[in-house]
């Protein structure tokens, strides 16, 4: 009976976790904000994707497609804001920080001409830790060219990638390991006594002098006067 017990409260709790992951929702929100004037920061939009311990959720891909991203429209004063910044041939930049409060912004620019110039379409791709922290940002338009606006004002076509960092390879200490014994073993050497160092000269020096005391006679006494 008491066995049967112990199985039910184990399966149970077994049911739970299941349950809890397999239902598991939750989705982790990175705030995209931008700038063209004045360094005048504005929110631009939100960025949601499943959490990676939903669904228990490793996988790359199946991360990218749960990605998506809320944008905010033009106002009519950021149209007009906008064309002035690309006349000045200025900067359109953009930020994202992580849901920590003490970490820094990370920031990525194009020039405005270009945004222009791609007809609003670009790529933003975040990068982050196991714990979701932005590790970097990068920022770019599908054109490059910057010669003059070709195009109005228009919303927004944009691309967001989730990327997650892989742990690298371990490093190998092998190589560090010799140098070290290296290192140890001529530090020893060098502080080798005189003795240590010289030994081969210095024994047969002293075995010779010892040869040589025993075939020279002692010279005898004299009578005592």
């Amino acid at each position: 009976m008491k066995y049967a017990i112990y199985q039910l409260l184990f399966f149970t709790v077994l049911c739970f976790f299941f349950v809890k992951v397999l239902c598991d929702d939750s989705r982790v929100l990175i705030t995209v904000e931008h700038s063209f004037v004045d360094s005048i920061w504005k929110e631009r939009g939100k960025v949601s994707f499943r959490n990676r311990g939903a669904y228990m959720l490793t996988d790359q891909a199946k991360i990218s497609k749960s990605v998506q991203f809320q944008q905010n429209k033009w106002s009519s004063e950021d149209i007009v804001n906008l064309n002035k910044n690309a006349e000045n041939n200025g900067l359109y930049k953009i930020r994202v920080k992580s849901a920590n409060e003490e970490s820094p912004h990370v920031i990525a620019s194009v020039r405005t001409c270009q945004l222009f110039n791609s007809n609003f379409n670009d790529k933003i791709s975040i990068h982050l830790d196991h714990q979701n922290n932005v590790i970097s940002l990068s920022y770019r338009t599908n054109s490059s060219l910057c010669e003059g606006v070709q195009s109005e004002v228009k919303e927004l076509r944009t691309s967001v990638s989730i990327d997650f960092g892989s742990e690298g390879p371990e490093p190998n200490l092998s190589a560090l390991r010799i140098n070290e014994e290296i290192k140890k073993q001529r530090e020893e050497g060098s502080s080798q006594g005189f003795f240590s160092r010289y030994w081969y000269i210095i024994v047969p020096v002293v075995i010779g002098f010892l040869v040589l005391n025993l075939f020279v006679a002692e010279p005898e006494k004299g009578p005592a006067k």
